[in-house]
């Protein structure tokens, strides 16, 4: 590891994240963050109380002007997929989620120099009971997209147009207001599909077709990049068609070829019979998805029953910087 290298590591972690040793060319830089008992929100479900308010930064990571870290040469791009279970019992989840976010992109931003961003939302099935009601009633932001599995959001779970500036169905360096735009976005409600299908719902959002001129997430996904897919669901996906290997076969088709590309970042269930979300009644074991998680290179898991997020997404920021340092744009 550089010189350079080890300095950002440093002022990223602070006291919450250990950078990675240098590793074996090829080796894995998989991540499980999931901790133990003693783990920060290993015990209780997500909530409000507690959770840093929108606009405050991750814990233990620089955010004051005086500091600077210096930026990634790898990647000045970066496409993000938020696929996040609109099923009933993901409430407090997403309000974790939308609290911890803000703190996120601050400090990606400053790390790694990255002011070209794309921001989507999906949700894990391809309609739910608003999006049907309000596409038979002709309720302003009903259109053709929305009964499309992987369209990402544009609207509030209430129905409200979350204003996003791109014109797209994502958000766009040109957003004024990030903050509240991903938090009208990734609150998706709790009226969607029980049978979650997360994966097909991420492969349909990233699929050629649709991000094609004409598709519903037009020019979202881009060829100079990093991709990454950050996956929050309490239960494991036992609906989308294939199995974990050829899921990351799939993914890795949409880049390219290029699993380097990739950050894959799961907030899940735990393994069965593991400790983690043993005291969060909803949340499933989910050996599937960290299966899938863990045979990227770059990845990244979390418990979906922590009651803070910002310490899973410290640790991802270190993650995204590792995968930028290499980064090289695909030429297709």
């Amino acid at each position: 590891m550089s010189s350079s290298s080890v300095l950002r590591c440093l002022a990223l972690t602070s006291s919450l994240v250990a950078c990675a040793a240098d590793k074996p060319d090829g080796a894995p830089a998989f991540v499980d963050f999931t901790g133990g008992a003693d783990s920060p929100g290993a015990s209780g479900a997500p909530s409000a109380a507690g959770a840093p308010t929108l606009g405050s930064p991750l814990a233990g990571l620089p955010t004051d002007d005086g500091i600077r870290v210096e930026p990634s040469v790898g990647c000045t791009k970066v496409d993000f997929v938020f696929v996040v279970d609109n099923s009933l019992s993901m409430l407090e989840e997403q309000t974790a989620l939308v609290n911890s976010f803000p703190g996120f992109m601050r400090v990606l931003e400053q790390t790694l120099g990255a002011s070209d961003f794309h921001v989507m939302v999906v949700d894990t099935d391809a309609s739910d009971v608003r999006d049907t009601i309000g596409a038979l009633l002709g309720q302003p932001g009903a259109d053709s997209c929305s009964p499309v599995l992987g369209a990402g959001r544009r609207q509030s779970q209430a129905g409200q147009d979350c204003g996003l500036t791109s014109g797209q169905r994502y958000i766009d360096a040109s957003q004024a207001d990030l903050t509240a735009t991903f938090s009208c976005a990734a609150q998706v409600g709790t009226l969607g599909n029980p049978r979650e299908a997360p994966v097909d719902a991420m492969l349909a959002a990233l699929a050629p077709s649709i991000n094609a001129p004409s598709g519903c997430n037009a020019g979202f996904l881009r060829d100079d990049a990093i991709l990454v897919v950050t996956l929050i669901g309490d239960e494991d996906d036992a609906v989308s068609s294939g199995d974990p290997p050829a899921w990351r076969q799939s993914l890795i088709q949409v880049k390219g070829g290029s699993d380097e590309s990739i950050v894959f970042l799961g907030l899940v269930g735990g393994e069965p019979g593991s400790s983690v979300s043993s005291s969060c009644s909803d949340a499933d074991p989910a050996p599937r998805l960290r299966s899938l998680i863990q045979g990227f290179q770059f990845g990244s898991t979390g418990d979906i029953c922590a009651a803070d997020y910002a310490p899973f997404f410290a640790q991802a920021v270190s993650v995204i910087d590792t995968a930028c340092a290499d980064f090289e744009p695909v030429i297709r």
